[in-house]
Formats: C-alpha cells, structure tokens, sequence
C-alpha cells in the first residue's frame, strides 16, 4: 500500500517499518517475526504483508494458501 498508494519506493517503506519497530509506544505481536518480515520484505522482494503474513503462519505452525504466484516462489506460499 506505502508503494501502490502513496508512491513510496521500497527503501523509503522498509525505513518506516524500521522507525515503526524502533518506537516505545508501539508494541508488536511477535517482534521477531516482525523483524524477520521485514528482512523478507527487503531481500526477497515480496510484500511486506505477504511476508508478515506467512511468517506469523509459519511460526504459529500453519502453512499459507494464496493464488498470488509469486508469494508462492518467494515465500513458500501453497499456490490455489
């Protein structure tokens, strides 16, 4: 959305979820996996979303499902 909506490029978004992580009055479900999301995000080229997505899945042992092909090749996503 920070790319499609607001025309942020990629390292503009990825210093945000950055600054976000950083900030004392903002709390995450599981930080690791945060931190792990946005590494994704940044190496691999996905979706912030898909990644934080499939790795919350991944750690509380699920697997993800999408139609998305390239969520599936980057990110181990089921393919429907």
């Amino acid at each position: 959305m920070l790319t499609n909506v607001y025309y942020l490029s990629r390292t503009k978004s990825g210093e945000i979820f950055d600054h976000l992580k950083r900030l004392s009055n903002i709390s995450f479900e599981n930080e690791t996996v945060f931190a792990r999301a946005l590494v994704e995000y940044r190496d691999n080229g996905c979706d912030f979303a898909d990644a934080l997505l499939g790795l919350l899945n991944r750690h509380y042992g699920y697997s993800t499902a999408s139609f998305d092909r390239e969520a599936g090749k980057k990110l181990g996503f089921e393919l429907l």
